[in-house]
This record gives structure tokens, sequence and C-alpha cells, in this order.
């Protein structure tokens, strides 16, 4: 009776799981094509890791709709970065440190240079107009005061870059440094574009075997973990830089009545045609109050300009997350497509074991014959349980 009762447990078990099984293979059979995703609404250091992390899933896409995704990926983040740059080239300009007793030394130290090189080219020039109207024997002591200015010429250069090089190390050229990181960026760019494209070939989700079948399933969740990732940080991103947008349009609302103001001001000088000193040194500090407010607007604008980029950067890796979810899904179709055939293989092989006890057991037991052939059948059931498995 305890014999009975648990192989009933057994091939009810492996009834439920034959059934689960199917129930999943018919779930996730549907391997259509995602839908388009709604898109959602989303200082002197530029932050590229937009730029960086687009490179880093592009070598990931392995479909062609992958790879175009991972290419627009690549272009909304570049063009966000060019973006940064020109707003922080502009807020640099906006306000120098020229007048920071903190940098006094260095700005020093690159003037008395630009004026010696100034002094130096103008010595040069005057000794190239002499030499080509200097008589032969001449020439030759002027060609040796020349080589000599030049000498000092290429020193005094070096010195100058050298000093405007310790000004942006120290911090006080905020302009130097955005050339400088521009000029990274775009070396970078061209490197990227003159890279080889990945070889990585997509997961085999066809593959006969469960083995295969759930590493290319290991490797598309880690594909979507990354996706997700660096959809996260997009939103971040968006949402740091949707702040200090309203940072900005806060002060320029409240330098509202001051705009009205100067554009009167720059109104009434621009008719006025007196040249007097009064109004020289009126109409230069109209055109600078005029130049703030506009740098003031065109953050405004790059900022807008910026998020909007890396809303259509989310947008972008949402998609590509949705292809990868359906190739997630074919993947589970394929681990229970296995998975249901190998416990089929299972229940037939239990049951053509059951059927061999049930006809070679009893009276017949005791013939010695039998006993064999019994125990020879169970033996090529399980061998052939085990090959089609396999």
């Amino acid at each position: 009776m305890m014999s009975m009762l648990r192989h009933l447990t057994i091939a009810a078990v492996l009834g439920l799981l034959v059934a689960a099984a199917g129930i999943g293979f018919v779930m996730t059979r549907d391997t259509s094509h995602p839908s388009n995703p709604v898109p959602t609404t989303q200082t002197a250091i530029i932050d590229q890791s937009p730029l960086r992390t687009a490179r880093q899933l592009g070598t990931l896409a392995v479909t062609s709709d992958e790879q175009r995704l991972a290419q627009e990926a690549s272009r909304i983040a570049d063009h966000e970065i060019d973006l940064a740059f020109a707003s922080a080239m502009r807020e640099a300009s906006e306000h120098p440190t020229d007048l920071d007793p903190k940098y006094e030394d260095l700005h020093l130290r690159i003037l008395l240079a630009q004026s010696t090189l100034t002094d130096e080219q103008s010595r040069l020039d005057k000794l190239r107009a002499q030499a080509a109207a200097a008589k032969p024997d001449e020439k030759e002591r002027l060609q040796d005061q020349m080589d000599l200015i030049e000498a000092q010429q290429a020193l005094d250069e070096d010195e100058l870059e050298d000093a405007r090089q310790d000004l942006i190390r120290e911090g006080g050229n905020p302009e130097g440094m955005m050339q400088r990181l521009r000029a990274e960026h775009e070396a970078g760019h061209n490197e990227a574009a003159a890279a080889p494209a990945p070889s990585q070939s997509a997961p085999d989700l066809n593959t006969g075997n469960l083995y295969g079948q759930v590493r290319a399933w290991l490797s598309l969740r880690n594909k979507q973990e990354r996706l997700e990732s660096a959809r996260n940080e997009a939103k971040v991103l968006a949402k740091t830089m949707a702040g200090q947008h309203d940072e900005i349009e806060h002060r320029v609302q409240n330098e509202e009545s001051q705009k009205q103001v100067a554009r009167a001001q720059a109104s009434g000088l621009g008719k006025d045609t007196a040249a007097g000193g009064g109004s020289k040194k009126a109409t230069s500090d109209a055109i600078n109050t005029l130049k703030h407010f506009s740098n003031d607007q065109k953050l405004l604008v790059d900022f807008d300009k910026r998020i909007q980029d890396l809303q259509d950067l989310n947008s972008v890796y949402a998609t590509w997350a949705g292809i990868v979810a359906i190739q997630q899904r074919a993947a589970v179709h394929a681990m229970l497509r296995s998975i249901l055939w190998i416990l089929l293989i299972a229940t037939l092989g239990y049951g053509a074991s059951r059927l061999v006890d049930r006809f070679l057991t009893g009276e017949r037991a005791d013939k010695k014959h039998l006993f064999s052939l019994r125990a020879v059948l169970r033996f090529a059931l399980q061998a052939l349980v085990v090959l089609l498995v396999a």
C-alpha cells in the first residue's frame, strides 16, 4: 500500500511539473516586437558619464536594431556634452578671474610674457624690413640678430605657455580649462569613431541544450540591468539639470526690472549722437549689462536642450530594453521547452519502468531469466532517458 502511494505521489508530481512547464511554454511563445515607449518628461565641471555609458553599452549591441539604438544613444549623448562645453565656456568667459588677488602673480607673469613677445615681434619685423633692403655684407649681421630674437621669442613663448598652464591648474582660468577638456573630448570622440566594431555575437536562443539557453538568458539579464542603470543615470542627470535651470530662471525673473532699465538705457544711448566721455562709459556699461542678461538666456536655452537630450537618451534606452526583454522572453521560452521535454521524457521513462515492474514481478518473479530481463529492460530505459535528455 505504501509503495503504491509513493508511486502515485511521484506520478502526480511529474504530472504537475509537466503541466506547469507546458503552461509557461505557451505563455512565453509570443515574441512580437515591443511597442514604442512613451517618452517621459525629464559648474564648470563637465559630466561626460552619459557618453561613456552610451559607448560602453554600444559594445553589447548585437542585432541590427540594437546597433541602431546604440548609435543613436551615442549621438544624443555626444550632443549633450557639446552643449555642456558651450555653456561652461560662456560661463567662464563671463566670470574671469583677472581681478582675483589669489591669481594676481600668475596674471602678472602672463601679461609680462605677452608684452615681451609683442616687443620681440615688433623688433623682428623691423629687422626683417631692414634685411630686405640691406646690402649683402649687412644681411649676415641682421640675420644673426633675427636668429637671436627668434630664440628669445621661442623661450618666452614656452614661459607664457607655462604660466597659462599654471593658471589653469590653480583654477584661475576656467575658460582655458574648458578648452583643454573640450580638446580631450574631441580626441576621444575621434578615437571612438576609429575603433573597430565589437565582435560580440548574439546569444543563441535556438540552441538545443538547456545549458546554452541558461547562458543566453544570463547574458541578456546582464544587458537588461546595464540598460536600466543607464536609464537611471540619464534620469538623475536630467533632474539635476532641471534644478540648475530653475535656479537660473528664478534669477532671470528677479532681474527682469533691471533688464527693462538696461533696454531703455540702451535705446536712449542708441538715439544719442553725443560722443562725450560720459556717454562712452554709459554705452560700455549698457553693453556689458545686456551681454550678462543675454548669457543667462543662452544658459537657459542650453539647459533646455541638454535636458531634452537626456530625455531622448532615456527613451532610446527604454526602446533598447524592450528589445532585450523580448529576447529574454524567447530565452525563457526556450528553457521551458527544454524543461518540458526533460519532464516528458522522465515521465514516460518512469511509466515504462512501472510497466516493466508490473509485468515482470509477482508470481513470475521467481524465474531467474525474467528477473534478469527486468534488470536489463530497466537499465535500457534509464540509459535511453539519459540519452534523450542529453
